[in-house]
């Protein structure tokens, strides 16, 4: 945070906002789908000097980060999750993923957080303060029209407001539905050629996806990102396919003794993952050969927060004895050895700052961003 520059996209958002105006562009559609809380925060931060804009990317993406910490920590999820030290280990959990760097603290990527907000928020106990009330509705539009998840998540929502048959519920779901269908829609006018990668799976292909599946979700909050790649390339795909069996197992084990609401999100977040393996912006053998780490988020968080519900349930002894050794190797391996980020390369979004300052009136300059071969323009006005 002493040295803020723009990552990935987050270039694109406040380019298109500055060149093209901030109205014009809140509700362009991005890759298949609408990009509402990167776009609303570029337009934004246009009332603020150039200079300080990646500064307000970061921060707000920080902040949307730690909603769901903030969350667990109320009582909101109390009648989901009653023992308020459990809850603390989830949100300790969910912070200390290991393999989530790519995630932290930009704009881009804000959309998985907020994805999981808006699940807790899906299953939460209704907020009875208008604060609380109004915080719920406007997540709700904002996060449901910021990437696909209400679409994934739309089905849990039907699903919540049937059982629960409150109006409060009703107006949740039904907004969530709604965004759904606007995602929906805005995915069938652009086309989903934009959005699918599959037209090229062979059976083999198909095969090394799910050995990917288990080495990313199962493996890879264990031990660290970089030993489950080595341990994948050493072993091979036939151990990463037990390992995948395994972790099936287990989450059917936790599906079993979870109450309803948990059950849901467990199962969300690994339709989110076979919808990462489909779904997907660019070629699938990319992400199978290490990209697209924010893919993983949600089912990671769905697998350790299901070996945590083992621990703390009435198993056998054995059971929750597995569960605890998995949580201590979570704690005493994997996450020290994803603690620490090496530090991203300085593009010197200063010195762009102030070349631009002293470009003329319609001339454009492009900016360098994070990854190194990144960049937008902006034309001066």
């Amino acid at each position: 945070m002493t040295n803020p520059q723009f990552f990935a996209e987050d270039g694109l958002w406040y380019s298109q906002a500055y060149n093209s105006g901030a109205l014009d562009t809140l509700l362009w559609p991005y890759a298949g789908y609408l990009q509402v809380l990167p776009r609303l925060v570029a337009s934004i931060s246009l009332a603020f000097p150039l200079a300080v804009a990646p500064a307000l990317f970061a921060w707000v993406a920080i902040a949307i980060q730690v909603l769901p910490v903030g969350f667990l920590a109320s009582d909101r999820l109390a009648d989901v999750i009653p023992r308020r030290s459990v809850r603390l280990a989830v949100a300790a959990i969910y912070l200390a993923l290991p393999g989530t760097a790519e995630l932290d603290a930009n704009l881009t990527n804000a959309q998985w957080h907020l994805a999981i907000l808006l699940a807790m928020i899906l299953v939460a106990r209704r907020a009875t303060r208008v604060a609380g009330a109004s915080f719920d509705v406007v997540a709700v539009v904002v996060g449901g029209l910021s990437g696909p998840f209400s679409v994934f998540l739309a089905p849990f929502a039907i699903i919540v407001a049937w059982r629960r048959r409150s109006t409060s519920q009703y107006l949740i779901s039904g907004l969530l539905c709604a965004t759904a269908a606007a995602t929906l829609g805005v995915l069938v006018k652009v086309g989903p050629s934009e959005r699918i990668g599959i037209e090229g799976i062979t059976p083999e292909l198909g095969l090394r996806a799910l050995a990917v599946l288990g080495e990313r979700v199962f493996l890879l909050p264990l031990i660290g990102s970089r030993e489950a790649v080595h341990l994948e390339v050493l072993l091979g795909p036939a151990v990463m396919l037990v390992v995948l069996a395994g972790g099936v197992v287990g989450m059917w084990i936790a599906l079993r003794q979870v109450r309803e609401e948990i059950r849901l999100l467990l199962v969300f977040s690994y339709v989110v993952a076979i919808g990462s393996l489909v779904v997907v912006d660019y070629e699938l053998p990319a992400i199978l050969d290490g990209g697209g780490a924010r893919y993983w988020l949600i089912p990671m968080l769905g697998w350790m927060v299901a070996v945590l519900a083992i621990a703390t349930a009435r198993h056998p002894r054995w059971v929750r004895a597995g569960a605890v050794l998995l949580l201590v190797v979570f704690c005493a391996y994997g996450v020290p050895h994803d603690w620490l980020y090496p530090a991203m390369p300085n593009q010197h979004f200063g010195r762009f700052v102030q070349s631009f300052d002293s470009t003329p009136r319609g001339a454009s300059l492009r900016f360098s961003e994070n990854p190194s071969g990144w960049g937008f323009v902006l034309t001066k006005h």
